[in-house]
């Protein structure tokens, strides 16, 4: 059974995240007019919904997926699977540099929660993984977790040939160890930014 909730808003922007030293040369992209969202689907339990248009916005950094009510407890784990298709031109490869997950926990003594993220392409062998742990007692309004990807984990597109970009997230809380309290943690906004290279 599929449960779906919740808002779920893309926004494919261009500016990476990060600050490039002086001597550092200018990451290469395509034209930001020749690269656009085709479709996104998306399913799961605890997969946020309905799904807003995408929107262009050259000011901010990455590709944004701003959730509503995406949350696990003891009780329920949530997962959400994103199907993403990007047009870009002939000549052009691109892979996950970066990511940003801002949201919010809360966990009672001995309890732990674990945030899972995996990236692969449809058709292509191998897989890029962000995982984040926390125990218990721990209490945090606003938690930011970043990750980069190191050359040896990046996973390229094809050149010349666009696929899907799948995009897994699995929240989970475990209170083996204090079946008691009210543990909560919830996803609010997950960044993830994208490199270009020519092929």
């Amino acid at each position: 059974m599929q449960f779906i909730f919740g808002r779920l808003v893309f926004l494919f922007l261009w500016i990476y995240p990060y600050v490039a030293l002086a001597e550092d040369p200018v990451p290469p992209s395509p034209p930001k007019d020749q690269v656009y969202i085709k479709s996104i689907e998306y399913a799961g339990a605890g997969c946020p919904f309905p799904l807003l248009a995408p929107v262009f916005d050259a000011g901010s950094p990455g590709l944004h997926l701003r959730m509503d009510n995406y949350s696990a407890t003891p009780e329920r784990r949530s997962f959400c699977t994103i199907n993403l298709n990007l047009v870009y031109p002939e000549g052009w490869s691109y892979t996950v540099y970066a990511t940003e997950y801002h949201g919010s926990i809360a966990l009672d003594d001995r309890v732990t929660a674990a945030q899972k993220t995996t990236y692969f392409f449809t058709g292509l062998p191998g897989e890029m993984k962000v995982l984040a742990t926390w125990t218990g007692p721990y209490v945090n309004d606003h938690y930011i977790v970043t990750d980069i990807m190191e050359d040896a984990e990046q996973v390229w597109s094809p050149c010349n040939d666009a696929t899907t970009l799948v995009i897994h997230n699995k929240l989970n809380i475990d209170s083996k160890w204090n079946r008691k309290g009210n543990s909560t943690i919830a996803a609010h906004t997950h960044i993830l930014t994208v490199q270009w290279k020519q092929c």
